[in-house]
């Protein structure tokens, strides 16, 4: 797995969607979110704190050093946020 890219957007997410991609081509990744998350009973409340307003997108395997990926995440239905990074 990679390191996780974490959007944190002040305001309740109740749903999200992230697609991750390099040269237009999906990389799998699993999207941590409030919704449907499930913990042990002794973290579960802060879990669901941390992921209040906030999701993270953990990469299925590292990202590759120099390459430039796309991550667009759509949240709470209809809010899309997007942005483009290079791997270091």
């Amino acid at each position: 797995m990679g390191l996780p890219i974490i959007l944190q957007t002040g305001v309740k997410i109740s749903s999200a969607k992230a697609v991750l991609t390099e040269n237009g081509k999906e990389v799998p990744s699993c999207l941590v979110q409030r919704k449907g998350f499930k913990a042990d009973r002794a973290w579960i409340s802060v879990a669901q704190a941390l992921l209040y307003d906030a999701v993270f997108v953990i990469p299925g395997t590292p990202l590759k050093k120099g390459k430039t990926y796309k991550l667009s995440i759509t949240h709470n239905g209809s809010k899309k946020v997007a942005w483009s990074f290079k791997a270091k």
